[in-house]
């Protein structure tokens, strides 16, 4: 029977290190790569007032609520079981920061007189990032910055679908035309909540607070705008109608 001598030089220091770091690198990485993946489906129905753009990105943003839910069940379970100690409003901040959504499939049919538009996405969870965005997350702003998010954009769909009862139901053209203005108002108004969503996205995953204050600055620019060209939109208006008046009745008025 042969014995063989073992070379204490093929184990130097150096080698073992690296041999330990290989095997604490190969167990770390397959603790983090847990990755859980779901689709959603929705479908919204466009109305008087509404462009197939505002109708695809509501059936869109219905597909995402949707993914949000599904997966929650399961940033739920991951947080609780590595101990992260979070709140139910943090769980679901960190479950907006993980999600990643990706268009699969749209869809568009008649239905009746009208149009409706469905997305399907796919929404995939990884977990490399849960332990960090946990701890950005705990007891800060930005969890009430996602919860007020998600409130502006449920006040939003019930002023929405309120308004297209209205313009249903108008028994006037006049009333009907204020309606769809409203409606039109409506889509400026989701774009804005989805323009805050979209900064409010770069902060939870790049920490920059900076980029809040700079974004706020920028979108109350922009909105100081909009006011103005409604504005003056609103006096056009109002000498339109009054220029009729002034060439039927003269001087007098």
């Amino acid at each position: 029977m042969k014995h063989f001598k073992l070379d204490h030089r093929f184990l130097s220091v150096p080698k073992i290190l690296t041999v330990l770091v290989l095997i604490a690198w190969v167990s770390t990485s397959s603790a983090i790569a847990e990755t859980k993946i779901t689709e959603a489906e929705a479908w919204y129905t466009m109305g008087d007032g509404e462009t197939p753009a505002f109708a695809e990105a509501m059936a869109l943003q219905k597909a995402k609520q949707m993914a949000l839910e599904q997966v929650g069940t399961y940033v739920q379970s991951y947080t609780h079981m590595r101990n992260y100690d979070l709140t139910v409003d943090e769980i679901k901040t960190v479950t907006g920061g993980v999600l990643r959504t990706e268009v699969v499939e749209r869809y568009r049919a008649l239905e009746g007189q009208g149009l409706r538009l469905g997305v399907k996405i796919k929404a995939t969870v990884t977990t490399d990032r849960m332990e960090e965005l946990a701890q950005r997350v705990r007891g800060g702003q930005l969890t009430s910055d996602y919860k007020r998010l998600q409130e502006d954009y449920a006040k939003l769909f019930g002023i929405l679908e309120g308004l297209k009862k209205q313009v249903a139901s108008s028994a006037t053209e006049s009333e009907r035309v204020v309606a769809i203005e409203k409606i039109r108002n409506v889509e400026r108004n989701f774009q804005d909540i989805r323009s805050t969503e979209a900064a409010f996205n770069r902060r939870l995953l790049s920490g920059d607070e900076l980029s809040a204050k700079i974004d706020k600055a920028l979108r109350d620019q922009e909105r100081r705008k909009e006011e103005e060209q409604e504005r003056r939109e609103v006096q056009h208006r109002a000498l339109d109608d009054f220029l009729p008046t002034l060439r039927l009745n003269g001087h007098i008025i």
